[in-house]
């Protein structure tokens, strides 16, 4: 495989295999121990592989039906670029946009990831944060992910 499909290929299972699966003993093979990650909400940054499990670990707390499909990825030198999609399941109660129609939230986002010996080792993350902030579950969700920063 090449180098930059083995990139791709990295970023692609840490959406699919950590964030959709909940498979966080991944972790260690996919981030780099001096892991840095920057992004929304809250402009915050995250250190270390066990942060980014603390914040995986949140997130599938509060929508554990939560699927991301990578939509496009492309490399650049040792960086990897990859807009995605989050999908909240139906059947999870914080998945709902709206409580009488049962809408379900999607969101997209893109993220931009350096690689290091194999592994992510600093990324930035952008998403759609408004329509999560638009949706009837937003006082639960944005309180749950302040007080676990």
């Amino acid at each position: 495989m090449s180098k930059k499909k083995e990139q791709m290929r990295v970023m692609r299972r840490l959406l699919e295999e950590v964030w959709s699966d909940g498979n966080l003993s991944l972790l260690p093979e996919l981030l780099h121990e001096d892991y840095v990650g920057h992004g929304t909400p809250h402009d915050m940054t995250l250190r270390g592989v066990s942060q980014y499990e603390q914040r995986v670990a949140v997130y599938k707390s509060l929508f554990p039906e939560i699927r991301f499909i990578v939509e496009d990825q492309f490399t650049s030198g040792d960086k990897v670029a990859t807009r995605w999609s989050a999908h909240l399941q139906e059947d999870s109660e914080m998945a709902r946009r709206d409580a009488d129609s049962g809408e379900p939230i999607t969101v997209s986002g893109i993220s931009i990831s350096r690689m290091q010996d194999g592994k992510i080792i600093e990324d930035w993350d952008t998403w759609d944060t408004l329509t999560l902030l638009e949706s009837s579950s937003s006082p639960d969700v944005m309180e749950a992910i302040t007080l676990s920063l």
